[in-house]
């Protein structure tokens, strides 16, 4: 972690990937892409002006996968593309749209997807925070600015990025979807669509939707995510269960389906996270699977949980550069929560070393470092 007048602060966090057999490999190839389904949380579906964008059709069409070489993930997904090719729908490339992710359940999914005009093989599914998805709390209209600040930008480097609405789906019968979008502590429906547990299962439909739609343009998936968002992530993201203080990736189709680099602005870190052997986060066994950039205002109420949780994964666990698992926790001075709320063009430069604490500079420098934290490790050819 590094501290200074203008500068933040860092801490940092890794852990080294299995390899994968080949047998693993062709085994998640064939299942991993539809047998997640049958674990997908339900959902209330509406009936919205929306062309419906369905994972069931068009129905997979098994192809040889030939001779496979293993040595990590990227082999098992060019497996998976090779299975499911003819899923690939290219006019999700084409520019900013708003999707609805249809269930085979019946539920679905509304997102607001941001296609590359040259994809670079990666995909980035984000999280919107306890505010919702869309701007002014008005749904299928565009993003927040933050969310849509960013979804542009990836795009424009070649990212597919895939903005989840968690909320609007699972409005109450009577309530007006834009009350919902509001589920912060204090108000009426406070934690409604539970962080921990529903919005982690939307971050892997998506990324399952992603895969199956898009083929090699999304191979390789990090998660970005935003306050309430950044908590799912950051569940997502763990080495183990929240509840059992065991890896989760002993499991090869964990392994297989895993995000390679997380990037979270903001999240709460208390005891609710989980990820505690007793009632409280000083027992707190959380560390990532992969490299986690975590970035925190100083003048955060919620700062000083996410960085004891920081220190202790790098204290116990071994979380640090170059380790494959590193918490990369980065502390700006004097920035409250939600610091980059008001920075909605992406910034062309860095702020001046000296420049004075501020919300805006730690927005600046923590999209800045947080898109080349992705870029190296989605796209290390890039």
């Amino acid at each position: 972690m590094r501290r200074g007048a203008a500068r933040p602060t860092r801490r940092t966090f890794e852990l080294t990937r299995a390899r994968v057999s080949v047998a693993v490999s062709i085994i998640y190839a064939i299942f991993g892409a539809s047998a997640v389904f049958a674990e997908l949380r339900s959902s209330r579906a509406d009936n919205l002006p929306l062309a419906a964008l369905s994972l069931a059709s068009p129905p997979h069409e098994l192809i040889a996968i030939g001779n496979a070489t293993v040595d990590g993930v990227d082999n098992v997904l060019d497996s998976a593309e090779m299975l499911f090719t003819n899923s690939f729908d290219a006019g999700l490339l084409d520019g900013v749209q708003n999707v609805r992710i249809d269930l085979p359940d019946g539920s679905y999914l509304p997102g607001r997807l941001y296609g590359p005009s040259e994809p670079n093989g990666a995909a980035i599914v984000m999280m919107h925070g306890c505010t919702g998805l869309w701007a002014q709390g008005q749904p299928w209209t565009v993003a927040q600015g933050a969310i849509e600040k960013w979804g542009i930008e990836l795009a424009r480097d070649g990212f597919v990025a895939l903005a989840i609405d968690s909320y609007t789906s699972r409005t109450p019968a009577g309530v007006e979807p834009h009350d919902f979008q509001v589920q912060c502590a204090g108000t009426a429906y406070a934690g409604a669509v539970d962080p921990y547990t529903t919005r982690v299962g939307d971050m892997d439909t998506a990324v399952d939707w992603l895969r199956y739609r898009l083929g090699s343009a999304a191979r390789r998936v990090g998660a970005l995510g935003w306050s309430q968002g950044a908590e799912s992530v950051l569940v997502r993201s763990a080495e183990t269960y929240a509840h059992e203080n065991a890896s989760r990736f002993d499991d090869p189709a964990n392994e297989a389906a895993a995000q390679l680099a997380t990037v979270a602005f903001y999240p709460g870190c208390g005891a609710n996270l989980g990820f505690v052997e007793g009632s409280g986060i000083e027992t707190s066994y959380w560390r990532p699977h992969h490299d986690v950039r975590l970035n925190h205002g100083g003048a955060d109420p919620l700062n000083a949980a996410c960085a004891n949780r920081a220190q202790t994964a790098v204290d116990i666990y071994g979380s640090v550069s170059g380790s494959g698992h590193w918490i990369d926790y980065v502390e700006y001075p004097n920035a409250q929560h939600s610091f980059d709320g008001a920075l909605t063009e992406w910034p062309a430069v860095r702020c001046a070393p000296d420049a004075a604490p501020s919300d805006f500079c730690a927005a600046t420098d923590a999209d800045i470092d947080s898109l080349e934290f992705l870029l190296a490790r989605l796209v290390p050819n890039g």
